[in-house]
């Protein structure tokens, strides 16, 4: 099995090499002298994972590249949506900074057009920082390069003579 993360930034030259693998079944490396084909083995799997659909950057995800059709039509049927797994952030990190992640990425995505989002990344980061920090304290790095508005929108009290957060 392998897993091709971040398919979306991929080089566009690499994914035609990708392609006639996959289709053909072995690859060509002239540079394998005394094995220049290295064949698919029977079982053998291809898993790509994208933080896109493939088409292109958005407002989020502005780095991702546009897949072409040759490399979205081998994957396309076994796309599978998925988002960040609230029971395992719950089962891994401490109960309050998951609950204020939870709570502030449910707000974040009530919000039309918004481009914020809480990742179990930052749930995580802020239940690292809760070994040094109170439970207000470990989020307030990550609102550094909000803007006033935004902190507003979302209904989060910002305390930068304190260092706490905490949720109106």
């Amino acid at each position: 099995v392998v897993l091709l993360d971040e398919l979306d930034a991929a080089d566009a030259n690499m994914l035609i090499m990708l392609s006639a693998v996959l289709d053909n079944g072995e690859w060509h490396i002239a540079l394998r002298h005394e094995q220049p084909v290295l064949r698919k083995h029977k079982d053998f799997v291809v898993i790509a994972a994208a933080n896109t659909w493939g088409h292109g950057a958005d407002r989020r995800f502005v780095g991702a590249n546009q897949l072409d059709e040759r490399t979205l039509s081998r994957f396309r049927m076994g796309q599978i949506a998925c988002d960040y797994d609230a029971v395992l952030e719950a089962d891994l990190y401490d109960v309050g900074m998951v609950a204020f992640g939870q709570d502030l990425r449910a707000r974040c995505r009530a919000l039309p057009g918004w481009t914020r989002d809480v990742s179990t990344r930052d749930i995580e980061s802020a239940h690292v920082k809760r070994v040094a920090f109170s439970a207000d304290e470990a989020w307030y790095e990550y609102f550094a390069d909000w803007s006033g508005d935004e902190v507003q929108r979302v209904r989060v009290l910002v305390s930068n003579a304190t260092g706490q957060v905490t949720l109106a």
